[in-house]
């Protein structure tokens, strides 16, 4: 049987779910080939329609590597190859809310020494934080009637704002050790 784990990003990952929110999945098995897609595929699903019928929450699946281009369930090695490469900063950062909720142990720890190394490898410089601002900046309300709404989460200071400020701040918490 081929070794895989179920990663939990975003709300879900950080153990903070509320209401009407989606569960932001990966799905990282421990073959040396993307090849065994379809049986991996449909152990994601049942893994997807048992959270959706014991939570009541939609699924996400698409922050894998490539997003929805990409393949449903994704190797580990593949995986380190996408961050070693291509993964931009809005990934790395996301990669602080990462917990394994279901899956094989030894990958599982595998996957979160992966996680530890990624993140204390991460530089903090000039490109870095102009690409999270230009994140942030592209989250806040577009319509000119939802700016003028008080909207605690993506207000200018708002939840959001302090959410990126303390990600930034373990970011360089874990490059400074």
């Amino acid at each position: 049987r081929t070794p895989f784990i179920v990663v939990a990003f975003g709300k879900y990952g950080s153990n903070e779910v509320p209401f009407a929110t989606a569960l932001d999945l990966v799905l990282v098995h421990g073959a040396d080939t993307d090849a065994d897609q379809e049986r991996l595929m449909e152990a994601a699903r049942a893994f997807e329609l048992e959270l959706r019928s014991q939570s009541g929450y939609e699924v996400d699946m698409r922050i894998r590597p490539e997003g929805s281009k990409g393949l449903p369930a994704v190797s580990i090695t593949a995986y380190r190859e996408y961050f070693a490469n291509r993964a931009v900063s809005w990934e790395q950062q996301a990669l602080l809310r990462a917990r394994v909720v279901e899956g094989t142990e030894e990958l599982g720890r595998d996957y979160l020494r992966f996680v530890a190394d990624e993140l204390s490898s991460v530089r903090i410089d000039d490109a870095f934080l102009n690409s999270v601002m230009d994140l942030r900046t592209k989250s806040e309300p577009r319509s000119k009637l939802k700016a003028k709404q008080f909207e605690l989460k993506r207000m200018q200071g708002g939840m959001m704002d302090a959410e990126y400020g303390v990600q930034l701040l373990q970011l360089y918490d874990m490059q400074n050790r």
